[in-house]
């Protein structure tokens, strides 16, 4: 890969590398809706735990949860949101116990052990008020004060309440360099990996990876430890002579192929190259998922998916049995 880097001083130098991470992270979502902007009472959570709640004690806090998120046009979810406001509500009622703190939610998300964070919230007297998309809480900038008014289901009611601070949970933009995110593609704006469970680090570029909150929205340790596993296979890819076979991989009969290029179209990992002089398709082995969607695409049948021998797979478990 040709890499070209800016320094602060405007200079640019230019390497080669054999492999490519991308961990570029993401940033907090600026939200105009619920206040925010209008009044320094109306805050998101990095800046009520950096600006206030190092310095002050407050009687009364309402987080709003999936603020401006979850919706049309940002879709997904945040999934650290709900772990952070957890942690936000136990160090207000650990400074002041008697302060009273409102987080109004669509659900709660606390995966794993942030579970017991949740829990440990609530014994501590949080209290927690769901809403639903289409009845929002409502928040009123009053001179120096803020009043929010969110419909309470159990009730069947408006409540009115009048904190100290109310602080965003808006979740984070991701911002994928253009020259990448032409490369590798995207959902929602996160940098797509072969599959999220199996290769979430590999891309359908060889020898690009992703790693972080470019990738999908995830906690620092969660990040570190993306950024090592993606560090771990892009070192493999650099030291090996050669890539190992799949045990499927597309191959295209030379003389069937009418160079239509349907099967470019239908590859989504850029593993097909076009011969301009042969006017000719074929398959760049180290790209190459052996998905079949270009065996699907090409009319003449001139391409085909090769399995590896089963013989050779039995030999291989017998042997790793025997050791």
């Amino acid at each position: 890969f040709k890499v070209a880097i800016s320094s602060e001083g405007g200079t640019i130098r230019k390497i080669v590398a054999g492999a490519v991470i991308v961990a570029v992270g993401a940033d907090a979502h600026k939200t105009e809706k619920f206040g925010y902007g209008k009044s320094p009472k109306v805050l998101l959570w990095d800046e009520f735990e950096s600006g206030v709640l190092v310095k002050e004690k407050p009687t009364e806090v309402v987080f709003i949860q999936c603020a401006d998120s979850r919706n049309d046009y940002r879709p997904w979810c945040n999934r650290i949101c709900c772990e952070k406001t957890m942690e936000l509500a136990i160090k207000i009622k650990e400074k002041n116990p008697s302060a009273r703190i409102w987080v109004l939610n669509r659900d709660i998300v606390t995966y794993g052990h942030n579970e017991l964070d949740y829990l440990k919230a609530r014994d501590l007297g949080v209290l927690f008020v769901r809403y639903t998309p289409d009845k929002e809480p409502e928040v009123i900038v009053e001179d120096k004060a803020v009043k929010v008014i969110a419909y309470d289901p159990i009730i069947g009611a408006d409540i009115q309440i009048q904190p100290d601070y109310v602080v965003l949970q808006t979740g984070l933009d991701p911002h994928p360099p253009k020259s990448i995110l032409e490369k590798i593609g995207s959902q929602d704006g996160f940098l797509n990996g072969l599959d999220p469970k199996f290769s979430p680090q590999e891309t359908k570029v060889a020898g690009i990876f992703v790693a972080g909150s470019c990738r999908m929205p995830m906690r620092a340790e969660e990040a570190i430890m993306d950024g090592r596993a993606a560090a771990i296979q892009a070192a493999k890819y650099a030291v090996v002579e050669s890539l190992p076979n799949r045990s499927r991989i597309a191959y295209v009969r030379e003389r069937a192929c009418v160079g239509c290029k349907y099967c470019i179209d239908a590859c989504d990992y850029d593993a097909r190259v076009f011969d301009e002089v042969k006017h000719k398709v074929y398959v760049n082995a180290e790209s190459c998922m052996g998905c079949g969607a270009c065996a699907t695409a090409c009319p003449s049948e001139a391409t085909v998916i090769i399995e590896r021998d089963k013989n050779a797979v039995f030999a291989q478990i017998i042997e790793a049995l025997a050791d």
